[in-house]
């Protein structure tokens, strides 16, 4: 490894976010030993399935809200046209951002059944217990998801 003052070479970086963007294999994944207890992996699937139940309800209001602003609005109420546009834009771009975590949840959930919770599909290292309280649904260590923030890379 390098320094972190270390220049590096042009065909590095892209070498590095390939690394950081490459996915192991469910079997690799499998062969990590997390330490979560049977105890923790019910409480971690509970709190994502709490917080998948909160994001439908979500989705749903912010969906339901963004239509009832789809209503034709009179010529007589045309400062009202901006805001109104505005509200729909942003109840639907929460909407879509609300719709992305759930589809981390329910990928969190699918690894919680394939055996590979905890596990990153980065690095194949455990991803820490500190990490998984604050976001059950992350799927990269601290450290990696730190890397791609750098390269650009989606963060999850």
């Amino acid at each position: 490894k390098k320094s972190s003052g270390a220049v590096e070479e042009p065909g590095e970086t892209a070498a590095m976010d390939d690394d950081l963007a490459r996915m192991l294999s469910d079997d690799e994944l499998r062969k990590v030993k997390t330490g979560l207890t049977r105890r923790e992996l019910k409480r971690f699937r509970d709190l994502l399935l709490e917080r998948r139940a909160e994001i439908v309800g979500a989705v749903e209001s912010l969906e339901s809200d963004a239509r009832s602003n789809d209503e034709p609005i009179s010529f007589e109420h045309m400062a009202d046209t901006g805001t109104a546009s505005y509200e729909q834009q942003f109840a639907r771009g929460l909407a879509e951002s609300e719709r992305r975590l759930l589809r981390e949840i329910d990928e969190a959930l699918e690894r919680m059944e394939k055996g590979t919770y905890g596990v990153c599909i980065t690095s194949g290292k455990f991803i820490g217990r500190p990490r998984l309280e604050a976001e059950p649904w992350a799927r990269h260590s601290i450290e990696v998801a730190r890397q791609r923030e750098q390269r650009g890379l989606d963060s999850g």
